[in-house]
């Protein structure tokens, strides 16, 4: 509801014969309380709207203290909002599918190689540009952000943070089209 309406319904709720709803201090009033009310009501929409991190802003911070998500200055919304649905999609693996998978769900086609050396490596070969380009969105994205945002190092940090401890990845970007 609008502070108009709320304002109207106010008016309504006082008695009919005692108060003049259109005095110049009484108007005021309600619409003093009418602004209020409408607040509370967008904020309330807010907050219902925020139980899906796909459109999670008021409770986002919420979303990536849960899951341990490190958030930087230059990150747009729409990156944030997608770091968090990764990391609810997340089940945990230690095989290369699971990587793979992993990678395919952040919009990368890659394959993982290891190399006969004693170090533990692996070399994650990534098809397609390294980065990806984030324009900014009516409705999706917020005052602050960029207009353009290049660059995603989320595969690389997502790969670091879940690979197994005695192992080291590599990245390699080599040319051709990312799906």
């Amino acid at each position: 509801m609008t502070r108009a309406d709320y304002s109207s319904l106010l008016a309504q709720l006082l008695p009919p014969v005692t108060y003049d709803a259109s005095g110049e201090q009484l108007s005021a009033e309600l619409s003093a309380e009418a602004k209020l009310l409408a607040t509370v009501d967008a904020l309330i929409a807010g907050l219902a709207s925020s139980i899906d991190p796909n459109q999670a802003t008021l409770t986002l911070p919420d979303w990536e203290r849960v899951y341990a998500l490190t958030v930087s200055d230059s990150d747009t919304l729409q990156q944030r909002r997608a770091r968090v649905m990764a990391a609810l999609a997340e089940t945990g693996g230690l095989s290369r599918q699971y990587f793979i998978n992993l990678a395919k769900a952040l919009g990368y086609d890659i394959t993982i190689d290891e190399p006969d050396d004693p170090k533990w490596r692996w070399i994650v070969n990534v098809t397609g540009a390294p980065e990806r380009v984030c324009y900014f969105r009516v409705g999706e994205s917020v005052v602050g952000d960029r207009l353009e945002e290049s660059g995603d190092p989320d595969l690389e940090t997502l790969f670091k943070r879940l690979k197994p401890a005695h192992t080291e990845c590599l990245f390699k970007y080599s040319e051709g089209s990312n799906k």
